[in-house]
């Protein structure tokens, strides 16, 4: 079983930080947590992307349309 998770990249420019969040499939239930894919850095609104995340989980996403989505949620 795997579900969907928000994370969070710190992107340092100096002593600036800029931060974006992605999305990591992960196998639920395991540990050691096993990350079976990652998209890192889709955007800065963290709770769009959560909000995409959860539906992810909600609908049972197969992974392999995880960039499919992305790609929809940023046109």
């Amino acid at each position: 079983v795997m579900r969907y998770v928000l994370t969070e990249d710190h992107i340092w420019n100096g002593k600036d930080a800029t931060v974006l969040y992605g999305i990591a499939v992960v196998a639920a239930g395991e540990d050691p947590l096993t990350i079976l894919d990652h998209v890192t850095g889709i955007t800065a609104d963290a709770e769009a992307l959560r909000t995409l995340t959860q539906k992810c989980n909600d609908y049972g996403l197969d992974r392999l349309h995880l960039r499919e989505v992305i790609e929809d949620f940023l046109a």
